[in-house]
This record gives C-alpha cells, sequence and structure tokens, in this order.
C-alpha cells in the first residue's frame, strides 16, 4: 500500500512553501526522488486535477506529511 501525501512544505530562508492536496487546484503529490549510490535526490512534485504539473520541490529542508 502507497502512503499518500498530504502535503509538502519547503523551509528556507525565504520563508516556507506549502503544496497542499485541495488547496491552489493542487489533487495529488507525488514522490519522484532518486537513490544513488552516494547521495539522495529528493523530488516532490505537485499535480492538478487533470494531472498537469503545478509545481516541484526539489532538494531542501522539506516537511512531508501524510494522509
Amino acid at each position: 500500500m502507497e502512503n499518500k501525501i498530504k502535503t509538502v512544505t519547503s523551509i528556507n530562508q525565504q520563508g516556507t512553501k506549502v503544496f497542499a492536496v485541495g488547496v491552489s487546484g493542487v489533487a495529488l503529490i507525488k514522490e519522484n526522488s532518486l537513490e544513488y549510490e552516494n547521495s539522495i535526490h529528493l523530488q516532490f512534485d505537485a499535480y492538478d486535477k487533470d494531472g498537469k504539473l503545478v509545481g516541484t520541490f526539489i532538494n531542501g529542508a522539506l516537511a512531508v506529511d501524510y494522509f
């Protein structure tokens, strides 16, 4: 069973930005991270109800909440 992501919050010097299911047209958030031998590429993509990419968080301080 796959865990469904409810929100992803990016935290940086400019402040915070949030992708949340049900807010601002976001219908789905998917983790598309990759693991390499010496590093990890963190990526979370937010999509609308038509499957169009709304935005992406790549690497950085992130807080992830699940349903």
